[in-house]
């Protein structure tokens, strides 16, 4: 299998899981990430239902975890760490 056929596959079967536990309401969701982002849109499927959501060995309570712990709105969360944007500009 190429890459390609490999990647196909992953956003394939991330949208035939989407779509199962969304009663069918994966590909309006899929649209609405693709206005702002395709290529989020395309990871969210891909990645998070293809690649994660159907892992077998996750239980139902962590599959149900997944979706909004990969969600973008968990990247604008600002989690109180005590890090600052300037604690660490030696990593730089």
């Amino acid at each position: 299998m190429t890459q390609d056929e490999d990647r196909q596959a992953r956003l394939q079967r991330g949208m035939a899981l989407l779509n199962d536990v969304s009663a069918g309401q994966g590909q309006p969701f899929v649209d609405s990430l693709a206005a702002i982002s395709p290529e989020l849109s395309r990871q969210v499927a891909a990645w998070g239902f293809g690649e994660i959501y159907a892992r077998p060995q996750l239980a139902p309570r962590d599959r149900q975890l997944e979706p909004s712990a990969s969600s973008p709105r968990s990247a604008t969360a600002s989690p109180n760490c005590g890090c600052t944007s300037t604690s660490h500009s030696t990593w730089a």
